[in-house]
C-alpha cells in the first residue's frame, strides 16, 4: 500500500514538473513573439502558459504587457490584478498596473497602485516618477514635482526598468511617439536621473516656474550632454520667457545631436516667427515637415506664418493638409476659416468655423471667425450669438468685443456697440479700429463731437489711417454740415490713398452740396476712371445729371450702374425718378418692379410704384401698391397721404378720411392733410368738421391765404356770413390780387344784403381777372337786386361770352 501511494505521489510530482516545464516553454515563446512585435501571437503563447500553469504570475504580467501594447487596457488591468492575487508583493506588477490605469484615464486608481508599489519598496524611483505623471494629469503639479524630487533622491540605486524599456522600444517601433516617454529616451535608460530632471522641469514649466524648469533641464543636460530632448525643452522654456536668441541656440544644439529632430525645427520656427524672421521661420517649418510629413501641428503653424505674410491661398493649403492628417484638429478648421474669411469666402469660413466648434465647443477663435464671417457675409442677426459666445469664453479678448461691437452697430444697437468698443479700448488703448468704430457708434447716437474726437484719436495713433479721415469727413459732411472740413478730410484720405474710391465718392457728395456740380462730376468720373465697374460712380454721376435736368445723360450713367450690378436698388430708384420726370411712367413702374423683386418688403418702392400707376390713372392699382406699403410699414405717413388722394379720385371719401386721420395721428402738424380732410368732409356735408380742420391748418400755418379762403367758403355755405367775411378779409390781406377771394367775399356781402360792398368786390375781381366769368355773373346778380336790369343783363352777357351757363339761364329769364 505504501508503495502504491509513493508511486502516486511520484506521478503527481512528475506531472507538475512536466506542466511547469511546458508553461515555461510557452512563456519563453510569448516573450520572443512580443520582442518581434507579434503581440497577438505573444498573447496566445501566454494563454497556453497560463493554461498549463494557472498560478503562473509572470505569464499574467507579461500577457498584460502584450495587451497594453495592443491598447487593450481593460484586459491588461485584469491580467495585472490576477498576477497580484498570486504574487501580492511584486512592486513591478503594481507599477505596471498603475501605468495601464493612467492610459485608461483612471488616475486615482493609478495613484493607489503606485502608492502600493512604494509601500513595498520605499526607494522605488520609477513608482515615484509615474505617480508624478498621474498627479500631473490631475493638475496636482506641486505633488508631481515632489514625486520627481523623491525619484531623484533614490535614482542612484539600481532600478530595474528593463520591462518598461521594452514597452518604450515597442512603441518606438510602432511610431507611437506619444508613448515613448514611458521608460524610453533617445539616450537610452542609463540616465534615469536625467529623465526625471527633465520631467520635473516640464511640470515646473506648466506651473509657470520657468526658471526652475530651466535649472532642471540644465541638470539633465549636465548628466547627459547628448540629451537632445532636454535641449529642446530648455529652448522651448526660454521661448516662453521671450529669451529668443538663447532659445535658438538650444534648438540648434538639439538638432546637432539629433539631425532629424523635427520638433526642434518646428519650435525654432515659432521663435523666428516672434522675431519677425519670417524667411527663417518658413525654412524651419518646411524642414520640420520634410522630416515628419504627418505632423499636423507644423502644417498648422506654417499656415499661420503664410497668413501673416498674406499668402492666404498657401495658408489655406497648409491648414487643409493639417486637417487631412488630423480630421479632429479644431484650430486648423478655425484658422482655415479665417483664411476663407480674408478671401471673402464667407460660406466656406462659416462652415469651417462650425466644424471647429463641433470638435471643440470652447474654441473661442472659431466663434470669433464665424461671427465675423456672418457679419461680413450679411448674416448679421445670426452673427450676434457667436459674438456673445466668443466674449463669454474670453471676456478679456479685445478682438471679440470689437467684433461684437461691429455687429451691434449694424443691428442699430448703438449703446451696446459703444459698450463693447469701450471695453475693447480698455483692453487695448492703441487699437485704432476700436476708436474708429466707437466713433461710428457715437455718430449714430448723435454724439458728433465725441465721434470727431475718436476719429481724431485713431488718426493720432495712425496718421496714415485714410479710413478714419474718410469717416470723420462724413460726420463733418452729413451731420455737422461743415462742408469745408469734410472736403478737407476727404481730400486728405485721397492724398493718403489715391485709389480710395469711397473718399472720392464722398467728396463728390460734398461738392454737390456746395453746388459745385461740375466738381462732383469730376470726382465721380475719377472713380470711374480708377474702377470702370464702380456702380456708385455711375449712379452718383447719373444723379447729379438728373438734378441738372440732363435726363438723357443721366439715363446713360444709371443704365451703366445697373448693368454693372443688376441688384443695385439705389440705381433703379434714381432711374425710375428720371423716367417719372420724363413722363415715362410705365418705365418707372418697370424699375420699381425690379426693386420689389430684389426687396419684396420695400415699402418705399411700393409707394412710388403706386404713385406712378396713379399718373396713368390706374387708381385702383395705385391704391393696392400703397396699401401694400402700409401693410409693410404701418407708420408710413406718406403712403397714407398718397392713398387718400387716390381714394378721393375714386370718390371713396370715408376711406380717404380714415387715411388722413392716420396721417394726422402720426403728425398733428401736417397742415395739408387737414386741408384735404376738410375738403372731403365738405363733400360729405360735414361743414362743421371741415371748418374745424381748416382752423387747425391755420394754427399750423397762419399765413396761408388759401386756407382762410376755404374756411370762409365753408362758413358761407353754413350761412355764417359775418365770420366768412372776416376770413376773406384776412385772405385778401395775405393775397390782395386773388380774384377768387374777392368773388367769395362779394357773395358773403350779397347774402348779407350789402349790395354796394358786394358790387365793389365783384368789380375788383373783374379788374384783377377780366377773363373770369364768375365776377361778371355775380356783378349782374347785385345790379339786378339794385334794379339796374340793363346793366345786369350786360354783365350776364359778358359772363355768357366767357362760358357761364348760369349767366345764359339768367339772360333767358330776365333779359328778353
Amino acid at each position: 500500500m505504501k508503495k502504491i501511494l509513493f508511486l502516486f505521489v511520484l506521478t503527481i510530482a512528475t506531472w507538475y514538473t512536466s506542466a511547469a516545464q511546458t508553461a515555461k516553454k510557452h512563456f519563453q515563446v510569448g516573450l520572443e513573439r512580443r520582442k518581434n512585435i507579434d503581440f497577438e501571437g505573444s498573447i496566445e503563447a501566454f494563454d497556453r502558459a497560463i493554461k498549463s500553469n494557472p498560478k503562473y504570475a509572470e505569464a499574467y504580467y507579461n500577457r498584460a504587457i502584450a495587451k497594453y501594447l495592443l491598447h487593450d487596457f481593460s484586459e491588461a488591468i485584469q491580467d495585472c490584478s490576477k498576477a497580484i492575487r498570486i504574487n501580492p508583493n511584486n512592486k513591478e506588477i503594481y507599477l505596471f498596473r498603475g501605468i495601464t490605469k493612467v492610459q485608461h484615464l483612471d488616475y486615482l486608481g493609478a495613484i493607489r497602485d503606485f502608492n502600493k508599489a512604494i509601500e513595498i519598496s520605499s526607494d522605488y524611483a520609477e513608482a515615484y516618477s509615474h505617480r508624478a505623471i498621474a498627479k500631473e494629469y490631475l493638475k496636482d503639479f506641486s505633488g508631481a514635482i515632489a514625486d520627481y524630487t523623491k525619484a531623484l533622491e533614490f535614482i542612484d540605486r539600481k532600478v530595474d526598468s528593463s520591462s518598461l524599456f521594452s514597452i518604450g522600444k515597442q512603441k518606438y517601433k510602432l511610431k507611437d511617439f506619444l508613448g515613448i516617454s514611458t521608460g524610453f529616451k533617445v539616450t537610452g535608460v542609463q540616465h534615469e536621473d536625467a529623465e526625471f530632471y527633465l520631467k520635473r522641469g516640464l511640470i515646473k514649466s506648466k506651473s509657470n516656474d520657468y526658471l526652475g524648469a530651466i535649472e532642471d533641464f540644465t541638470a539633465a543636460i549636465k548628466i547627459d550632454s547628448n540629451y537632445a530632448w532636454a535641449y529642446n525643452c530648455r529652448g522651448y522654456t526660454k521661448y516662453e520667457r521671450k529669451e529668443y536668441l538663447s532659445a535658438i541656440e538650444d534648438f540648434n544644439h538639439a538638432i546637432s545631436i539629433f539631425p532629424t529632430y523635427s520638433s526642434a525645427y518646428s519650435v525654432m520656427g515659432d521663435v523666428k516667427f516672434e522675431l519677425k524672421n519670417y524667411t527663417g521661420a518658413m525654412k524651419d517649418y518646411s524642414k520640420a515637415i520634410e522630416l515628419h510629413s504627418t505632423n499636423a501641428i507644423t502644417y498648422y503653424k506654417r499656415g499661420r506664418l503664410k497668413s501673416k505674410i498674406e499668402d492666404y491661398i498657401g495658408a489655406q493649403q497648409d491648414y487643409t493638409k493639417a486637417i487631412e492628417i488630423d480630421s479632429n484638429f479644431s484650430d486648423a478648421y478655425s484658422s482655415r476659416g479665417h483664411q476663407k474669411l480674408e478671401l471673402k469666402d464667407y460660406i466656406g469660413a462659416i462652415n469651417d468655423a462650425t466644424k471647429a466648434i463641433l470638435l471643440n465647443p470652447k474654441n473661442q477663435n472659431a466663434y470669433n471667425i464665424r461671427c465675423r464671417a456672418k457679419f461680413e457675409g450679411k448674416f448679421i442677426f445670426n452673427a450676434l450669438d457667436d459674438c456673445n459666445m466668443a466674449v463669454q469664453l474670453d471676456s478679456n479678448d479685445e478682438y471679440a468685443h470689437r467684433n461684437r461691437g461691429s455687429v451691434k452697430l449694424n443691428l442699430n444697437d448703438y449703446q451696446g456697440a459703444l459698450a463693447d468698443f469701450n471695453k475693447a479700448i480698455q483692453l487695448d488703448s492703441n487699437d485704432t479700429w476700436a476708436f474708429k468704430e466707437r466713433a461710428d457708434a457715437k455718430a449714430k447716437l448723435a454724439d458728433y463731437q465725441g465721434a470727431i474726437y475718436d476719429y481724431s484719436k485713431a488718426i493720432e495713433l495712425d496718421p496714415k489711417f485714410a479710413w478714419a479721415y474718410n469717416s470723420r469727413g462724413y460726420v463733418y459732411f452729413n451731420s455737422l454740415k461743415k462742408y469745408t472740413d469734410a472736403q478737407n478730410d476727404f481730400t486728405k484720405a485721397i492724398e493718403l490713398d489715391s485709389l480710395y474710391t469711397t473718399a472720392l465718392l464722398n467728396r463728390g457728395l460734398v461738392k454737390d452740396e456746395l453746388k459745385d456740380e461740375e466738381g462732383a462730376i469730376r470726382d465721380y468720373s475719377k472713380v470711374i476712371e480708377l474702377d470702370s465697374n464702380n456702380e456708385w460712380g455711375y449712379n452718383n454721376r447719373g444723379y447729379v445729371k438728373f438734378k441738372r435736368k440732363d435726363y438723357q445723360e443721366a439715363l446713360i450713367d444709371l443704365d451703366k450702374a445697373i448693368l454693372i450690378n443688376s441688384k443695385n436698388t439705389t440705381a433703379y430708384y434714381n432711374r425710375a425718378a428720371v423716367h417719372y420726370n420724363l413722363g415715362n411712367f410705365q418705365n418707372a413702374i418697370g424699375d420699381y418692379d425690379v426693386i420689389l423683386e430684389l426687396l419684396p418688403n420695400d415699402e418705399i418702392a411700393y409707394a412710388k410704384r403706386g404713385n406712378s400707376k396713379a399718373m396713368l390713372k390706374d387708381y385702383q392699382a395705385g391704391i393696392e401698391d400703397l396699401s401694400k406699403a402700409i401693410e409693410i410699414q404701418p407708420g408710413y405717413v406718406d403712403a397714407f397721404r398718397s392713398r387718400a388722394s387716390l381714394l378721393l379720385n375714386l370718390k371713396r371719401y370715408n376711406d380717404a378720411i380714415h387715411d388722413l386721420d392716420t396721417v394726422l395721428a402720426h403728425d398733428s402738424t401736417e397742415g395739408l392733410s387737414y386741408i384735404v380732410r376738410a375738403g372731403i368732409k365738405e363733400k360729405n356735408n360735414d361743414l362743421k368738421g371741415a371748418i374745424d380742420d381748416f382752423s387747425k391748418a391755420i394754427l399750423i400755418d397762419p399765413y396761408n391765404s388759401n386756407v382762410y379762403t376755404y374756411r370762409g367758403f365753408m362758413r358761407n355755405k353754413m350761412g355764417d356770413y359775418y365770420r366768412a367775411i372776416r376770413d376773406f378779409n384776412t385772405a385778401i390781406q395775405l393775397d390782395s390780387n386773388n380774384a377768387t377771394i374777392y368773388c367769395y367775399r362779394g357773395e358773403s356781402k350779397l347774402y348779407r344784403n350789402d349790395y354796394q360792398g358786394a358790387l365793389e368786390d365783384f368789380s375788383r375781381a373783374i379788374e384783377i381777372n377780366p377773363k373770369e366769368s364768375w365776377g361778371y355773373f355775380n356783378s349782374g346778380l347785385v345790379k339786378q337786386k339794385l334794379g339796374l336790369v340793363s346793366d345786369a343783363c350786360a354783365d350776364w352777357t359778358k359772363a355768357k361770352e366767357l362760358g357761364s351757363k348760369e349767366a345764359d339761364a339768367m339772360l333767358q329769364q330776365h333779359c328778353k
